[in-house]
């Protein structure tokens, strides 16, 4: 008999996790939208339980307003440190190689400014733009360290600095005149945020508004940021992996999202 209440209690256990788990994204997620720079939207009981079956679940948020850009977001949960996965991302000697080509600019204050070119396939012209990027203390502070939130938008006169830094010979392969044609993108501003969960699990987000502007549609953007999501958070845990062998002692140290100096990984 004793084994028939096993089976039962081991059954209601069964039933109850799921709940349990989105009970924890969803409390996880209210905290982190109370403080966030860019809050996400409540996710449904379906999304939830993408999450917990550890898939990706796309949002593309599309505003009332047509003349507002839309944002492409995407969640997981990676069964993966947050500490490791934040070192991927913000590691240099890991970036993959992309479309767009940059140059650091000097900024005032925290964070960090960055001159961007996306290569386009002709007949289109190419983009460029300048980001502020930062840390949002204020994330971590309010979410006791449980959420951390790294952010860029668009410069204030950024176009500009643009022009100043093509005309100064600082972007490599780049005449003055080449760049006559460059198209400077109107909109460009996004995130990502990482969560720690129980279990060493992270709930990663990313999420982006891009219009660039000409030809080329902001409706057909958002459609390729969703596309590319897939891949997005295939790269994030590659890093992440990457990063738990190749942040140790010795290595220039990297801050978390809490403007603290990341501890080094043991070597495995």
């Amino acid at each position: 008999m004793i084994w028939k209440w096993v089976w039962l209690w081991l059954g209601l256990m069964g039933m109850l996790a799921p709940a349990q788990a989105s009970d924890e994204i969803t409390t996880a997620l209210k905290g982190f939208n109370a403080h966030a720079r860019y809050p996400i939207p409540e996710l449904s009981d379906n999304q939830l339980e993408k999450l917990e079956q550890g898939r990706l679940v796309r949002i593309r948020e599309v505003p009332k307003d047509s003349s507002q850009p839309q944002r492409g977001i995407g969640l997981r949960i990676l069964d993966q440190r947050r500490a490791v996965l934040w070192a991927g991302m913000t590691d240099a000697h890991l970036v993959s190689k992309a479309m767009a080509s940059e140059v650091q600019l000097p900024k005032d204050g925290l964070g960090e400014r960055w001159y961007q070119r996306l290569w386009l396939p002709w007949p289109f012209a190419q983009r460029h733009w300048v980001i502020d990027v930062e840390d949002i203390p204020e994330v971590a502070a309010g979410t006791e360290g449980k959420a951390w939130e790294h952010c860029w938008a668009l410069t204030e006169g950024g176009e500009g600095l643009a022009q100043s830094l093509i005309a100064s010979g600082a972007v490599q392969d780049i005449e003055p005149s080449d760049a006559a044609g460059f198209v400077y993108v109107p909109v460009n501003r996004g995130a990502y945020f990482a969560i720690t969960l129980s279990g060493d699990r992270t709930l990663w987000g990313f999420h982006a508004s891009t219009v660039i502007g000409g030809n080329v549609s902001d409706n057909l953007v958002a459609k390729y940021t969703m596309m590319q999501l897939k891949g997005l958070f295939e790269e994030i845990a590659e890093r992440g992996r990457q990063a738990q062998q190749h942040y140790a002692a010795g290595h220039e140290p990297l801050v978390g999202g809490d403007g603290l100096p990341l501890p080094f990984f043991p070597a495995k």
